[in-house]
C-alpha cells in the first residue's frame, strides 16, 4: 500500500494504459463519448438535432418561410362602350300606279258611284252590256240604283281596228255623252222593241249620263 501511495500506477490506470478492457464488460468512458444518441422513430441523431435545432445538418430539407401574397389593387371597371348605331334599312317605295293611267290589259276603265258606293270597271273586252240588270238580262256592268236607269240601259263597242269606243243606247230614259244626248237605237213597233243600230261615238275621256241620275267617268288605255 505504501508503493500505491507514492505514485504506482494502479489497475485501472495499467488497464487503460495497455487498452484492456473492463472486467465487468463496461465500455470506458471514451467509449461512451463514441456512441451517438439516435431518434428511434426517425432515425435522426439527436446530438445534431440539439446542435441545429432549425433541422440544419440534419438531411432534412430547410422549409422556407412561406410569406402570404400581397393583394392586388382591384382594377377600376372600363366604361361599357355605346354599341353603335345600326343604320336603319331604308324602305324601298314603288311608284305608285298614276290613277288616269288604265291598267295593264285593260282597254277602258270606268268609274262611277252608286247605292253601293265608290267602284272601278276595268273593261277587258270589245263589247260589254251595262244596266240594273235582272232575271232576264246579263249585264256586264250591273248599277244598284234608281228605276229610271233601264235593265239594259247601253251598249259600249270598241273598234279593233281604230281602237275607237262607241254607244248605243237602249234606255227608255236616254243616256248623254259629255251632256249630250245619244241617239236612242230602240223603237216600239206595233208593241215590240226594235234595234236600230245606231251608235254614238265616246271620246278617250268621257262623262256618260244615264236618266240623269247616275255619271260614269271614261277614259280610254289609249288616253292614259
Amino acid at each position: 500500500h505504501a508503493v500505491h501511495a507514492m505514485g504506482a500506477p494502479s489497475r485501472t490506470a495499467r488497464r487503460r494504459a495497455e487498452g484492456r478492457p473492463r472486467p465487468d464488460g463496461i465500455p470506458r468512458r471514451e467509449s461512451l463519448r463514441q456512441v451517438r444518441p439516435v431518434d428511434p422513430r426517425s432515425g435522426v441523431d439527436l446530438r445534431a438535432r440539439l446542435a441545429h435545432p432549425a433541422g440544419r445538418g440534419t438531411g432534412q430539407a430547410r422549409r422556407e418561410p412561406v410569406h402570404p401574397a400581397t393583394p392586388q389593387p382591384a382594377q377600376p371597371a372600363q366604361p361599357a362602350q355605346p354599341a353603335a348605331p345600326q343604320t336603319a334599312a331604308q324602305p324601298v317605295y314603288e311608284q305608285a300606279p298614276s290613277p288616269e293611267a288604265a291598267p295593264q290589259g285593260a282597254c277602258a276603265v270606268i268609274e262611277y258611284e252608286d247605292n253601293g258606293g265608290k267602284k272601278t270597271y276595268r273593261m277587258t273586252k270589245d263589247e260589254i252590256v251595262a244596266g240594273r240588270g235582272g232575271r232576264d238580262y246579263w249585264t256586264d256592268l250591273k248599277f244598284d240604283t234608281l228605276p229610271d236607269v233601264s235593265r239594259e240601259h247601253f251598249r259600249l263597242r270598241r273598234d279593233p281596228a281604230s281602237g275607237r269606243f262607241f254607244l248605243k243606247d237602249l234606255s227608255r230614259l236616254g243616256t248623254t255623252v259629255n251632256g249630250e244626248k245619244a241617239p236612242s237605237s230602240v223603237e216600239f213597233v206595233e208593241g215590240e222593241k226594235r234595234d236600230r243600230n245606231l251608235e254614238a261615238p265616246v271620246p278617250d275621256r268621257a262623262r256618260i249620263g244615264l236618266a240623269d241620275v247616275l255619271f260614269l267617268d271614261f277614259r280610254s288605255a289609249s288616253n292614259g
